[in-house]
């Protein structure tokens, strides 16, 4: 039966001192038998509030749902069904139970985001060249202004598959809770460009071999405005190597304008 609303009952008691059971039951859209539940539960109790209810005796312990969250945040990326068989409550439970219990606890199942690979030293260089292009070394918008940012996308055949973890609110961008990624994997098409302050000024599409040969040999429409660089130094334009090596350093690549 649907719930009624209090304030239906309100209107359903006072209907009650002057119309039968079966006229209030057709007013209100019920059923006979809720009116008479409620005539009868006013007539006890003097209210027309439902009691209060036990409700179904918890299956797990308070200690239990503990272990069970230590044991998910100890394996982020293990599925219920796993936790499910390394955890051993009492009383038998199912593996949607599981997943009830981790809510509560804040550990939700969530699509794992996808990081580059990248190891400490990548990771220091980073940090390295962002405090180096600062605002306290002197990088100011007018300077940021005359730099342009380039790099390469990949549609892959076979991409790397979305993984579920179990997270906290908030950590998403937590090394523990990442799903890590290799670039290039499969058969793909390449897409390159570069933005600059005014806008996106052009867009490259081709195959992997085109986009080397940019890279290895670059039309002259890239090479004469574009001077790649990856340290706070400006390169000769005229010693500047266009290669794999060349760029192999930062990416995205950087590019200071030259003329």
């Amino acid at each position: 039966m649907p719930k009624i609303h209090p304030e239906t009952k309100v209107l359903i008691i006072k209907r009650l001192k002057t119309r039968s059971t079966a006229d209030v039951a057709d007013t209100f859209n019920v059923s006979q038998c809720q009116v008479q539940k409620i005539k009868k539960s006013f007539k006890e109790t003097g209210d027309i509030f439902d009691k209060p209810r036990s409700g179904r005796p918890r299956k797990t312990t308070a200690r239990e749902d503990r272990l069970l969250a230590r044991k998910s945040k100890a394996s982020p990326f293990s599925t219920a069904a796993e936790l499910h068989e390394t955890w051993s409550p009492e009383v038998p439970v199912s593996t949607r139970t599981v997943c009830r219990i981790l809510s509560r606890n804040g550990l939700h199942g969530r699509i794992s985001a996808q990081k580059p690979a990248l190891n400490k030293r990548q990771l220091k260089n980073c940090v390295a060249f962002a405090k180096a292009h600062s605002l306290l070394k002197g990088w100011t918008l007018e300077k940021w202004q005359k730099v342009n940012f380039s790099d390469e996308s990949s549609v892959e055949l076979h991409h790397s598959h979305r993984e579920y973890c179990r997270r906290p609110t908030g950590a998403r961008m937590d090394p523990r809770f990442t799903q890590k990624t290799v670039k290039f994997g499969g058969g793909k098409i390449m897409v390159w460009g570069y933005i600059q302050y005014g806008g996106v000024p052009r867009r490259k599409l081709g195959a992997p071999s085109i986009v080397r040969s940019i890279y290895s040999n670059p039309p002259e429409l890239y090479r004469d405005p574009l001077t790649p660089f990856s340290s706070g130094e400006r390169p000769d334009p005229g010693k500047q190597r266009w290669g794999k090596s060349s760029r192999s350093h930062l990416s995205p690549i950087c590019h200071i304008i030259s003329k």
